[in-house]
């Protein structure tokens, strides 16, 4: 494999686990409550996610037809072992967020006086 193509793999490879590491971040923010990280995690998570997708584009444009051989296979599985991860640890954060919605509309039915979805018109 070309060095500039083991690049494109290295480079994806590095951005996703910077993405892995955000990820656990929002797992925890979500545990925590943690609010305002959650939201500057997400810009984070946003950018990452467009540069994985641009370095992609480009590391399949320089491969489409080629046969790789056993050589490249440690980056190659680098990168496979890592999206795997990504998506895992995505299908977690899409999980728990769904649990803290569900969560958060129980409180919101069954606390809240009918017909009153605002804490903020609430009296005490």
């Amino acid at each position: 494999m070309e060095e500039g193509i083991k690049e494109l793999f290295r480079k994806e490879v590095r951005l996703l686990a910077e993405l892995l590491v955000i990820i656990d971040e929002q797992i925890q923010n979500i545990l925590e409550q943690k609010i305002d990280d959650f939201s500057k995690n997400l810009q984070k998570m946003a950018g990452i996610a467009t540069e994985v997708a641009e370095v992609e584009k480009e590391r399949y444009a320089a491969t489409y037809g080629r046969d790789f051989s056993d050589e490249d296979a440690e980056v190659i599985t680098a990168l496979k072992e890592h999206a795997r991860k990504v998506q895992e640890k995505n299908e977690t954060l899409t999980l728990l967020l769904r649990q803290e919605l569900s969560f958060n509309q129980f409180l919101q039915k069954n606390l809240l006086p009918e017909g009153n979805n605002s804490i903020l018109d609430r009296q005490v």
